[in-house]
C-alpha cells in the first residue's frame, strides 16, 4: 500500500467519525426511539457519551452488523446496551470499572446526561453485503482510537 492509499483510508475515517459525531442524539433515558423500524434493517456503528459541565466524556464506541445469519441490526445490538444482564454491552463495562451493579450503573445512565448516536453504514438488501463486517471493525477501531472511550 502506498502513502496516497493510506491517506484516502485516514480521511475517510475522518469523514465518518465527523458524521457519526454530528448524528442527532438521544438521551440514554429516552431508549428505544419512537420509529426504530430503519434501525432494525440496518449495520452501522455507535457512541455512547455523557455532557460534564460543558464537554464530553466518550463512554463506549461499538458496531453492528448483520452476522452470521444475517439476522442481526444495528438495533438489536443497541437493546443489548440498556439490559443489565449484558456483561459485555455498555451496563456490564460500566459497573465493573465503577464497582457497581449492572442496575446501578443503568439507574446513573438514566437519571444522568447520558446520550446515544449512531451513523448507518449499510442497510440490508437483497445483494450481498461484501465486506461490511471489516469496513465496520476497522472504522469501529478509528473511531475508539480517536474518542478514547472510558468504557469499550
Amino acid at each position: 500500500m502506498n502513502i496516497t492509499e493510506y491517506t484516502n483510508r485516514i480521511e475517510k475515517h475522518q469523514e465518518l467519525l465527523k458524521k457519526l459525531l454530528n448524528a442527532t442524539p438521544i438521551k440514554y433515558s429516552n431508549w428505544p426511539p419512537v420509529n426504530h423500524d430503519h434501525l432494525s434493517e440496518s449495520a452501522g456503528v455507535y457512541h455512547f457519551y455523557e455532557v460534564q459541565r460543558c464537554h464530553v466524556v466518550s463512554l463506549y464506541v461499538g458496531k453492528a452488523g448483520f452476522g452470521v445469519n444475517e439476522n442481526w441490526s444495528l438495533f438489536e445490538r443497541l437493546k443489548q446496551h440498556f439490559q443489565p444482564s449484558q456483561k459485555y454491552a455498555l451496563l456490564g463495562k460500566s459497573s465493573r470499572k465503577l464497582g457497581i451493579t449492572p442496575q446501578e450503573a443503568k439507574r446513573r445512565f438514566n437519571s444522568g446526561n447520558v446520550h446515544l448516536q449512531w451513523l448507518k453504514l449499510r442497510e440490508r438488501s437483497n445483494t450481498q453485503l461484501i465486506d461490511i463486517e471489516t469496513e465496520l471493525k476497522w472504522f469501529e477501531c478509528f473511531a475508539i482510537a480517536v474518542l478514547m472511550p472510558e468504557y469499550t
